[in-house]
């Protein structure tokens, strides 16, 4: 009886340990399927390597304070590790256009929180002039005019508004209520909105990596063409089929000083033979080892398929 009960145990131990190793995270559906770029960090992975002092205390870490023009701005940086944010943990930037600014991009970070409470304390010390309000048991804040924070008890979504310095300082106050009612609707991605949905950037997410990039090529088509590109191409139009989950999916990781990375792009289905046809054939390495080494920076090589 004894034996069984040991054997359950660790057996027990096992499926604990390698559950927690392959949890996807939780807050990458909060990711709209329409987001233009994904960008993710993953910090568990990377802190075998990397520890928060390592940062704070680097002399590039010391530039960048210099460098931010709050005064609060030593305690800002240096008391983050405090913030009660979790760290061995997946954090991600996504980016989607904002027409109601010129040229303006909406930026969004989704940081995951051990702490609730250690990061009301922090943006309560080093935000004295923030205004915390609560909604739906969702507290948010202004940090200046451009930006507004967010959180509940396990996520931080931080939104920011990039655009053209005039139409931020003209747009004061009404860009802080477009970016109130922005977080409602951060924290409320619907079922059939997240870009979770998606296999393609569900395999890249699972792969693992320390760094992901996922570009919604199909997205930024849509936008392209959306904007009278027909009577600018002389009344040409072309179907998004031709687009339809286009996407480029690239991940990089970091081991013994060497970055390795893979990029796959993803086709219509309309375009799929073609890409096939073009990709089929990997660039000669014969000739690749024929080029100077020396002084070398950097070498891009394709094979592109005369019959594709």
């Amino acid at each position: 009886m004894h034996c069984h009960l040991r054997v359950i145990t660790v057996l027990s131990v096992i499926v604990l340990l390698f559950s927690a190793c392959n949890k996807v995270p939780n807050h990458r559906r909060y990711i709209p399927k329409d987001a233009v770029v994904v960008a993710g960090i993953n910090l568990k992975s990377l802190s075998k390597t990397i520890a928060w002092n390592m940062i704070t205390g680097s002399k590039l870490f010391q530039e960048m304070q210099k460098r931010v023009p709050d005064k609060n701005s030593n305690s800002l940086l240096t008391d983050i590790d405090k913030a009660g944010i979790d760290a061995l943990n997946t954090f991600y930037v996504y980016l989607k256009t904002d027409k109601r600014f010129n040229n303006g991009i909406k930026v969004t970070g989704l940081v995951p929180l051990s702490d609730a409470m250690q990061w009301m304390a922090y943006i309560k010390k080093n935000f004295p002039q923030a205004v915390i309000k609560e909604h739906n048991k969702i507290k948010s804040a202004a940090i200046g005019n451009d930006m507004y924070v967010g959180w509940n008890n396990s996520l931080l979504i931080v939104i920011n508004i990039i655009g053209n310095r005039q139409d931020t300082v003209m747009a004061g106050a009404p860009a802080i209520t477009d970016m109130a009612a922005e977080m409602e609707i951060a924290f409320n991605v619907t079922n059939d909105n997240p870009i979770s949905e998606n296999k393609n950037f569900t395999k890249l997410e699972d792969a693992g990596h320390d760094l992901t990039l996922w570009i919604n090529y199909e997205q930024i088509m849509n936008q392209y063409m959306s904007e009278d590109m027909a009577s600018k191409m002389g009344g040409l139009s072309l179907s998004p089929d031709f687009w339809k989950e286009s996407a480029i999916a690239s991940g990089f990781d970091f081991k013994k000083g060497k970055i390795t990375g893979a990029m796959t792009y993803y086709s219509s289905g309309e375009l799929a033979t073609l890409y096939k046809e073009i990709g089929a054939v990997n660039a000669s390495t014969d000739m690749i080892e024929r080029l100077p080494s020396q002084n070398l920076d950097m070498i891009l090589a394709i094979h592109l398929s005369t019959r594709g």
